[in-house]
């Protein structure tokens, strides 16, 4: 909002203002929106500390294995990131501690939403529910290294002719945790969930930060693959993975 005197000369001499959604600032209106006689430093911190408390009470639970907790202001019981991953999906219903990025939450209401941080290679399935777990493990598992341009998608339709019957394919993408971007390509990683999905094919995302040594790289690549060759139930581990 503006805060402009509708009685001065600028008001009075600038038609397109007069038709700005405009209302008189004072003060007051700021230490009300706050709340009743705090400032904004206050606020903040009180939503510091409230925010503090959750991930204490969260990581506790996780640490005990437990599917849920107590939110400390509010004694509502909240899933924790375990049990998402216990599922093996994401539900799409924006859960506090989704591990999964919100995948099947709606773009625009991803925005609005924070996810928990996800804290290794996370599988991210075009399916869900009941398709999830009835899934037979494919003949051979395709791994396409996915960075979001043109290239990968032309490597896609061409692998897509050749792929056998009972094949299946999964993207795979690296992204900075921190700044939640393709390294180079500087996409969003939300972006890359969004091609996933129009392509309807599965993504495994790699957090990997931007200073990482190319030995980090590489082991968190394998540590991807290994997590794959179990997901979708492969004998041999990472070496039954094809890559391209």
């Amino acid at each position: 909002w503006m805060r402009l005197d509708p009685a001065s000369d600028a008001w009075k001499a600038s038609k397109s203002l007069r038709t700005f959604p405009w209302r008189p600032y004072t003060l007051g209106d700021a230490t009300k929106a706050f709340g009743e006689g705090k400032g904004p430093d206050e606020v903040a911190r009180e939503k510091e500390l409230e925010l503090v408390a959750i991930e204490e009470a969260h990581e506790a639970a996780m640490a005990a294995g437990q599917s849920m907790y107590k939110d400390p202001k509010t004694g509502y019981s909240v899933f924790t990131a375990q049990a998402a991953l216990d599922r093996g999906y994401c539900c799409g219903r924006g859960c506090r501690h989704c591990p999964f990025g919100h995948f099947n939450v709606k773009a625009e209401e991803r925005k609005l939403r924070k996810s928990e941080r996800m804290r290794g290679p996370t599988l991210l399935r075009k399916q869900k529910g009941a398709k999830v777990r009835k899934q037979p493990a494919p003949a051979t598992l395709h791994v396409l290294f996915w960075s979001g341009g043109k290239d990968s998608f032309l490597t896609l339709l061409e692998m897509r002719k050749s792929l056998g019957p009972d094949d299946g394919i999964v993207l795979l993408n690296t992204f900075d945790p921190d700044s939640q971007l393709v390294p180079e390509q500087e996409i969003h990683v939300h972006h890359i969930m969004e091609q996933a999905k129009a392509l309807e094919e599965d993504l495994m995302l790699v957090p990997l930060g931007r200073s990482s040594r190319n030995d980090s790289y590489l082991a968190a690549v394998n540590s991807a693959l290994e997590r794959l060759a179990v997901e979708y139930k492969l004998g041999g581990g990472a070496e039954a993975v094809a890559r391209m």
